[in-house]
């Protein structure tokens, strides 16, 4: 029975490169890549209109360098070739879900700020519930920017005290010194304690960890060792 689906799979594909003209040749990657881009594109519509039904009252946001590395386009001179984008800027809320993903051009707080207006403009229209908290690395440089573009942000609950709006948060329970590791055992050793603690409270919820690479001199080679803040 299996071999018999197998050969109709097959005898089927066969009928669909014989209607494409391509019966004795197999795609190339460029046919596929084109065809995998221009059905993306025509669904970008509903991929977008998917993005603006995800809230969250609880969000995080970051950059990311990894994906830009490999888009290029074309430099003035036809040799060369120039870095599209900055950066990937993601945007997640308190299920780990994706609010927001924009390739930035510049990664200033400019642009990462439109970003976050639209997102808030998106809420209201919506009738969502408004942002209360927002996680970022940089909290004390993005701090007016995001309450420009979330003015919820810098609101209190009416429905709570400011007291108990402290009560509801975590005390924090951080290491004296920043916790310097060079390799993935030493990671597990410094992260292992933070995370029991985090599960054996049934108050505290784990927003997630970041690593920082601090460029160091060392035997006169520069090395790059993460520093994870718990």
């Amino acid at each position: 029975g299996s071999l018999v689906k197998i050969q109709d799979s097959q005898h089927e594909m066969a009928l669909q490169w014989e209607l494409l003209d391509i019966a004795a040749e197999v795609p190339s990657a460029k046919y596929i890549e084109k065809h995998f881009i221009l059905r993306a594109l025509k669904l970008l519509p509903y991929y977008e209109r998917c993005l603006q039904l995800v809230s969250g009252r609880i969000l995080c946001g970051d950059k990311s360098y990894k994906v830009i590395k490999f888009i290029f386009v074309q430099g003035s001179d036809d040799n060369s070739l120039v870095r599209a984008f900055d950066s990937v800027y993601t945007i997640m809320n308190e299920f780990n879900q994706v609010v927001a993903i924009n390739f930035t051009r510049a990664g200033d707080y400019d642009e990462v700020e439109e970003i976050l207006k639209g997102i808030n403009h998106c809420y209201k229209i919506h009738g969502f519930e408004t942002v209360r908290l927002f996680y970022t690395d940089s909290c004390c440089h993005e701090y007016n920017m995001l309450l420009r573009a979330i003015p919820s942000l810098g609101q209190l609950d009416p429905a709570r005290s400011e007291q108990t709006n402290m009560q509801l948060l975590p005390l924090a329970q951080l290491p004296i010194a920043p916790i310097m590791v060079k390799s993935w055992s030493e990671f597990v050793l410094a992260v292992t304690p933070f995370l029991e603690t985090v599960h054996a409270s049934s108050s505290m919820v784990p927003i997630g960890l970041d690593i920082e690479w601090d460029t160091l001199t060392f035997n006169s080679q520069k090395q790059s060792f993460p520093e994870t803040a718990l």
